[in-house]
Order: C-alpha cells, then sequence, then structure tokens
C-alpha cells in the first residue's frame, strides 16, 4: 500500500492525499505507476509515499478500461524470482529489481497476489536484441560478442555515474583465454558454489581483507527510521585477474537525506596532452601510480546504514545492519569524497597547486624543479625534472594511501605512451583499444579504407525510409559510435568529423548510416598504429587553426565548425561541431568557427602559464583561410552582412582587440582543421593529417600488464 500526494496548486489549499496501489515503474518519465481504487485508472505520480505497516488493498483492477492512453499494461510480480534475462534496449529493468536479490531485501513488503490487468488494444513494437550482435560478424567474433554479453550482464543496475569508473575498468575483458571462458558469478553464493570456487576466493578474501582494512563500516542494531540499503557483489575478470567489489545499491539513497552533492572533477584529455607535450620538449621523468580501493578512503559525513554482506553475517545476531564509515563503492557521493580526501592531502600536505583552469592538474614549481600531477579518479601521472623529488612524492602517498607504484608510464588511461628520449619525442597512441573494437564488430580483417567517410557522403535523414533503408534491431549502431568516439576524444582527431556527423543519427540509423560507421571501421583497421606525437617541433607555444565549411548538413543547412590547436608538432585539442544556426554566407561560418576557436585558445593560453610558471599568458596565433572573417573580428563595422550576427560571436572581437589571439590568413591547401569540417579526398586528406602531427607508431605496444 502506497499513498500518492498531490501538491497544492497554491498556498492556500491545502495538500490531499489519495490511497493507491503500486504496480510499478513508468519508462516515460520519472515516476510510479500506480492504480487509484477510487478513479479506477492507472496513474503515474513522483509524489508518493511508501506505507509498509499496512500492504493490503481491496481494489479490482479487472473493471479499469483501458483507453488506449497507457504505455504499458504490464503489472511487475513481486517476491517472485525470474530467469536472468539480459536487458534490451526498450526495456530496462527497475531499480533495485535485479535476478539475484540480496538478503536485505527479504525486508520489503511482499505482496501476495496481483491481479494481471487487461492489455491494451494498441499495437506494441518488438523489443530490440541484445546489442552486440552483427549479421555479418564471423563465427569467431560472434563467441567473443557473446562472451562480452555475458560479462556485461554481471552489471544490468548501474545506472547512475557514482560507479562509472569501476564500471568502465570492468569491460575490460581479460587477454587470457581460459578466463574468457569461465562462467562469472552473479552472487556471493554462487562464487562460492561455482566450480571454479579457487579461482574466486582469493579475490573475495582480497575484498574482505580491504574492508576490514580500512574500517569501512561498524555494527549496529537496526532500528525502524533507517533507511538500510542493499549490497551486492560485483564479480569481474580484468587482465590482471579475477576482481571482486562489495558495492552499496546507491539506487535506493534519498536526496538530502543519505546524499547531497555528488559531482567530482577528473582531469582533462587536453589537460594530459599538454601535460605530456611538456614532458616530451622538456625530457622530463614520467611515472604512474594507482591507489587501490581509492573511495574507500573516503570519509562519510552523513549517516549512512547498509544490509550486512555474505560472507560478514553472523547468524545469532540477525538484527545487525552495517553503519558506513566510509565511501563505499556504489554511493553516490562516494567519488566526490575521495576527491575531496586527495585534493586535501596534495595542495595542505604536499604543497601542490591545483590549477584555476583545471581543478585535477596540481602544479609544484621550486628554483630548479618543476612537478606536475595528472589526477584521473584513482589514477595518477606524475612528471617532473628531478627524480629525487617524484621518488620523495611516491613515498609521501604512499603512507597516506595504499598505492601502487607503476613505474615509469606505458599504459594509462587507455593511452599507449612510448618515448625516444634521443630524440624528445612521445607518441600517444590506442592501437589495443582498437584492435579490440574491431574484434568485437566483427571487422578485424575487412579491407582498410583510405578515408574515414566518402567525399559526396549525403547526410540527409530520410524521413519515410522504404523497407530496404531500414536498420536491423540487433544492429549495433549506438555502440559502434560510442567505441568510436572514446577513440576519437583521446587520438584520433582525423575521424572526428566522421564519428560527429554519424552520431547524430543514433535515434532512428538506417542502412546507409551503418555503411558509413563501417567504414569508419575500415579505415582505423587500416590504422590502428596511428596516434599522435609530440616533439616533432620543440616549442610549447601553441598554433591554432580553425575553420568551418558552409551549409554542409543539406538537411537544415547549418554549417560545421572545427578547430585543432597543436604543441610540439602534436595536436593537443580539436573539436568538430555542427553550427546552432544557419549561417547566411561563408564568411560568416568562418566567423562563428573563429569564436569557438578563440574561447578554446584563451583557455589554452592559461593552462599552458599554468603549467610552465609563465607571469601572464602569452598570446595565440590561430590561422583561418578567410580573409573575411578575418577582417570582421579586428574591425567594428556594422554592415548589411553582419549586422544580425548574435552578441557572443563578438567575443572574437574582444579577445583580439585586447592581443589574447591573433587571426592570421592562411591559404586553403594548408588549413590543417579541413579534415574537421568535411570529408576531403585520399590525397588531401593524407597531406593535413600528417601535417597534424598523426603518424604510425613505430615502437612495439607496451605491455598491457602495466595498465592502471
Amino acid at each position: 500500500m502506497l499513498v500518492r500526494t498531490s501538491p497544492s496548486q497554491n498556498e492556500e489549499t491545502r495538500c490531499s492525499c489519495s490511497r493507491s496501489m503500486m504496480i510499478g515503474y513508468s519508462f516515460a518519465s520519472k515516476g510510479c505507476k500506480l492504480w487509484d481504487p477510487e478513479l479506477k485508472k492507472v496513474i503515474i505520480s513522483r509524489s508518493v509515499k511508501f506505507d509498509e505497516e499496512n500492504i493490503s488493498v481491496d481494489v479490482n483492477i479487472e473493471e479499469h478500461n483501458t483507453d488506449g492512453t497507457d504505455e504499458e499494461r504490464t503489472v511487475p510480480t513481486v517476491g517472485i524470482k525470474s530467469p536472468v534475462e539480459f536487458p534490451s534496449v526498450d526495456s530496462q529493468t527497475p531499480e533495485g529489481t535485479n535476478d539475484n536479490q540480496h538478503e536485505s531485501d527479504s525486508t520489503l513488503p511482499r505482496l501476495a497476489a496481483i491481479p494481471i490487468l487487461r492489455r491494451s488494444a494498441r499495437l506494441s513494437r518488438a523489443p530490440r536484441e541484445p546489442s552486440a550482435e552483427i549479421t555479418d560478424a564471423t563465427n569467431s567474433s560472434n563467441q567473443n560478442i557473446e562472451r562480452t554479453i555475458h560479462h556485461h550482464r554481471i552489471l544490468p543496475w548501474v545506472h547512475s555515474p557514482h560507479i562509472a569508473h569501476f564500471a568502465v575498468a570492468s569491460c575490460n575483458l581479460a587477454s587470457d583465454t581460459s578466463l574468457l571462458s569461465t562462467d562469472i558469478p552473479r552472487s556471493y553464493v554462487e562464487a562460492k558454489s561455482a566450480d571454479n570456487v579457487d579461482l574466486w576466493t582469493p579475490a573475495i578474501e582480497k575484498e574482505h581483507s580491504s574492508i576490514t582494512r580500512n574500517s569501512t563500516w561498524t555494527y549496529v542494531q537496526r532500528t525502524t527510521d533507517m533507511n538500510v540499503l542493499p549490497c551486492m557483489y560485483v564479480f569481474t575478470l580484468k587482465d590482471s585477474g579475477p576482481k571482486v567489489r562489495i558495492v552499496a545499491k546507491g539506487c535506493r539513497q534519498v536526496h538530502g537525506v543519505d546524499y547531497g552533492e555528488t559531482y567530482a572533477p577528473v582531469v582533462k584529455f587536453t589537460s594530459v596532452r599538454v601535460m605530456l607535450a611538456t614532458v616530451a620538449v622538456q625530457d622530463l621523468e614520467l611515472h604512474q601510480m594507482d591507489v587501490v580501493t581509492a573511495f574507500l578512503h573516503g570519509d562519510l559525513d552523513k549517516d549512512i546504514y547498509m544490509e550486512v554482506p555474505a560472507g560478514f553475517k553472523d547468524p545469532s545476531r540477525p538484527n545487525l545492519v552495517c553503519k558506513l564509515l566510509k565511501a563505499l563503492y556504489g554511493l553516490k557521493q562516494a567519488p566526490r569524497l575521495w576527491h575531496a580526501k586527495i585534493d586535501a592531502f596534495l595542495i595542505g600536505e604536499l604543497k601542490f597547486i591545483s590549477s584555476p583552469n583545471d581543478p585535477c592538474l596540481y602544479v609544484k614549481h621550486s628554483a630548479k624543479a618543476i612537478m606536475l600531477i595528472a589526477l584521473y579518479v584513482d589514477d595518477l601521472l606524475i612528471a617532473g625534472n628531478d627524480t629525487a623529488a617524484i621518488v620523495w612524492i611516491k613515498g609521501e602517498l604512499r603512507q597516506r594511501f595504499e598505492m601502487k607504484d607503476l613505474g615509469e608510464a606505458r599504459v594509462c588511461l587507455g593511452l599507449e605512451i612510448s618515448r625516444n628520449r634521443g630524440n624528445r619525442t612521445l607518441k600517444l597512441s590506442q592501437e589495443r583499444y582498437t584492435q579490440s573494437v574491431l574484434e568485437r564488430f566483427g571487422m578485424q580483417n575487412a579491407k582498410p579504407a583510405a578515408t574515414p567517410m566518402e567525399s559526396g557522403f549525403n547526410n540527409i535523414r530520410w524521413r519515410d525510409p522504404d523497407t530496404s533503408y531500414k536498420l536491423a534491431n540487433n544492429v549495433p549502431y549506438r555502440q559502434a559510435i560510442g567505441c568510436l568516439m572514446f577513440l576519437m576524444i583521446c587520438t584520433r582527431p582525423d575521424i572526428a568529423f566522421a564519428v560527429c556527423c554519424l552520431a547524430q543519427f543514433c535515434e532512428q540509423p538506417l542502412n546507409p548510416h551503418w555503411v558509413a560507421v563501417k567504414r569508419i571501421l575500415r579505415y582505423i583497421a587500416g590504422t590502428c598504429n596511428q596516434g599522435i606525437t609530440f616533439g616533432l617541433s620543440q616549442d610549447l607555444k601553441p598554433i591554432g587553426y580553425t575553420d568551418s565549411d558552409w551549409g554542409g548538413c543539406r538537411e537544415t543547412r547549418k554549417s560545421t565548425s572545427g578547430y585543432v590547436f597543436m604543441i610540439a608538432g602534436g595536436p593537443v585539442c580539436w573539436r568538430s561541431k555542427k553550427q546552432s544556426i544557419v549561417a547566411t554566407s561563408s564568411c560568416e561560418a568562418e566567423y562563428i568557427a573563429s569564436c569557438s576557436a578563440a574561447k578554446e585558445a584563451v583557455w589554452l593560453s592559461r593552462l599552458i602559464a599554468d603549467i610552465c610558471n609563465q607571469d601572464k599568458p602569452k598570446p595565440i596565433r590561430v590561422f583561418a583561410d578567410n580573409q573575411g572573417s578575418i577582417d570582421s573580428g579586428k574591425n567594428q563595422a556594422i554592415t548589411q552582412r553582419n549586422k544580425h550576427v548574435d552578441i557572443q560571436y563578438h567575443y572574437v572581437r574582444d579577445v583580439v582587440a585586447t592581443g589574447k589571439v591573433e587571426f592570421v590568413h592562411c591559404p586553403t591547401e594548408d588549413m590543417v582543421a579541413d579534415p574537421l569540417t568535411k570529408p576531403l579526398d585520399r590525397v588531401k586528406f593524407e597531406k593535413l593529417v600528417k601535417a597534424m602531427g598523426i603518424e604510425p607508431r613505430n615502437c612495439p605496444v607496451p605491455s598491457i600488464e602495466r595498465e592502471c
């Protein structure tokens, strides 16, 4: 039984309540589906209060007359366990109702029987199949995909970013074939009763040891006013072997009661690339460290209670619950509390300064030494010109936290790092990740393509496509776009335009779009060892290029802006994005693109000033191939052609007048940002990509065992 509260329309009217019965969750909005016995219809509301003392309700749902307006008619059965099924795209499992319910769920009320609603006469679309299969994949790749599906099945309830770091890490399948074929347990009982119990027992004991060593919780008696969170074991296979986490179900937390703010910053990839460019030019030492069970170091500021996990229960004391003292994995505020802990340590005790332009980039300068730390959740990238200072920092970190010293950086945050200290060059690539993406989508043996997109690609949305253009439901279009987008963000600006163009069709992709996605996969198949090279130029002064097409989108007639900034001969930041308005001329489109480049240039100059200990940011030179847009930024003239331009784009004039950015003309054939705005032919594309600092990797791929 639950009570639905209806907020008053004005302050003079008191709130009214009505007794209803919960029958499920709405998939179209954030609310519960309720049966109102007085109105005799199904309603959806977010203002509800559960009455767990009295769960009986006298209703007859069979009398409900469907009018075709309700979205679903299926009532979830409470208290009945069903076999596990992989969640489809169109149907998501409600929070806290996964297949392996924790022992703590026994405290929830169970309904003896719920009448089944009469089905609506509306035709419902068939649910999509699990989106990790491709009809044209080879048999070997299909086996890998099935293993991937089985691997991800252990996390069907993860929908919030508070455990995103561990969820992403769990997606890295082990390279050992024997481990891949091992059944991953879904619960503690299953892990202890499985045939491969010897594989998971050490990992479980290691997690128990971490919990005990960090004094994660204390035991208290259960009271009626406690919001006791369920918990579960999460099992995964990584390259280093099996891994186990005890995770609290943060989806049951109540805002304002169990948690407040949840945002926690991480270092930007642009900051990491600028830092690595500095390492290459100044020949700095580069090391990495990893924090063991980082979130368990965060101190909770609220009283949070959790059911006792399996393996810790005392049958003689069944009324005990865990009062959390540390930020356990799964809590919504866990990342924020961990970041506050290590941030206070680096600034307060190690005397680093957090950059105001990137709070997760820490800088420490002295008369002869420079020290840099980039923090991404629990991964630390440490650079400096003083080896003794780096050893001291590592020692201080080990004394305060449980750390793993990974030595010189080889693979960190998915970036493969190789250095030639004799030539002072540093190369970034993602060869292993690229190969895993190709194997996932069955394209590892595909014929390579010369460019990521055909020069005449038609990006119009077909409004009413015929059957031949429709894409099958089991084609993983969105998954492919997501994998390519991570590759594009980290090390591959050469595929930025193609990925951003095809990402616009994720809602309703068609066959031509899927063919274009496979062309990108064919392109990276032939260039999987390609990456960013720093050190081709020994100058840390950034150089920018900005460009735009005009009306490139044939449907909306909007233009695409693109820019790239290079340091030490390699790109450190880039962007390809469709403009929000329709430009009336090519000059206006270039002017709008110049505004985006100017904002990035100002931020980049401040970041470099923090790293290099400069008194004030130095101006950045940005090249553009449209003389009209350059003149518009230098002159305050209001003409018939530019009087309608929005005020936000005149930011260009301000930065030019103050000397923060200098726009210089360059020929179109030398515009390095051209591949970010339109598809090009092979000869021009290869020329500009090489000028961008994207080159094949000549060094062997680093061992994955040293990855963070």
